[in-house]
């Protein structure tokens, strides 16, 4: 099956009501949101079946893409919603399933995006930052004592280049058992990723993978059972799923906090599960 698709999408104008709601964001509400999209593919299945195939093209324009940030304000951390300006994100994903006998299945999809913000002018400055935070000039050229900087032709922030996943799984019968067991591999992987809308370049995660392993047994006829016994992260790959500067606490001097998944770590465990 071939497919394309021509899409729009409006997300209105509203109101900031987290942490930083105050008659300033009430005066001043979030702007609303256009974007286009376009997405070319396929759906299809080869070798009588054995392997499936979905990859997919895609195209999407963003107006005041409307996107949440940190700011601190009188001590306070606050979070809130900004417009963005222009955004840009294109990009392929394939997904596929391959039979490659029997027993042995493997599972993967790769996602390649490049995000990038087409204008953003006047974007604050992250805590600490001297190169390319400006100070703005009211109408007669004077400094107001505000700071911005210019986004434009920066990549989109939690956006990585990209990122893929494989699994590989080996059923083996257990002859007049009730039973089957299974040995299963998976592995991911992502490129690096900056979590700052701002930029900040001491709020980037490196690229890593994490690599899974289980073993386990299944009931054969219905699935009514299943016992995993397994170990997550085995090369006890650290990383995090957020950082964030909040240097404004400290006078300015830039202090990340970083935010960490329990898989951030190895760890194992037994995973029983019944179905009545």
């Amino acid at each position: 099956m071939l497919f394309a698709t021509y899409s729009i999408g409006y997300k209105g104008q509203g109101y900031d009501i987290s942490s930083s709601f105050n008659q300033s964001t009430s005066d001043n509400p979030v702007g609303s949101e256009d974007s286009d999209a376009v997405e070319i593919g396929m759906k299809a299945m080869f070798f009588d079946g054995r392997l499936q195939l979905n990859p997919t093209i895609f195209f999407a324009k963003y107006d005041d893409f409307q996107a949440q940030q940190a700011r601190i304000v009188g001590g306070v951390v606050e979070l809130g919603i900004a417009n963005v300006g222009k955004l840009e994100t294109r990009g392929v994903e394939v997904d596929f399933v391959a039979l490659l006998s029997e027993n042995f299945r493997i599972v993967g999809g790769l996602a390649w995006v490049d995000a990038e913000i087409d204008e953003f002018a006047g974007a604050d400055c992250w805590p600490g930052q001297a190169l390319g935070c400006n100070e703005i000039l009211d109408g007669t050229g004077a400094g107001t004592g505000s700071f911005a900087q210019d986004l434009s032709g920066e990549d989109l922030n939690n956006s990585p280049d990209l990122k893929f996943t494989v699994s590989a799984e080996y059923n083996i019968p257990a002859g007049d058992l009730p039973f089957d067991f299974f040995v299963n591999a998976s592995y991911q992987w992502q490129d690096d990723v900056n979590f700052s809308l701002l930029a900040d370049p001491g709020a980037e995660q490196e690229s890593y993978g994490l690599l899974n392993l289980s073993v386990g047994l299944i009931e054969r006829d219905k699935g009514r059972y299943r016992a995993t016994l397994f170990v997550n992260n085995v090369t006890d790959e650290e990383y995090a799923q957020g950082i964030g500067n909040f240097g404004g606490l400290w006078g300015g001097t830039p202090v990340y906090i970083h935010t960490y998944p329990r898989e951030a770590n190895r760890y194992a465990g037994l995973r029983l599960g019944f179905t009545f």
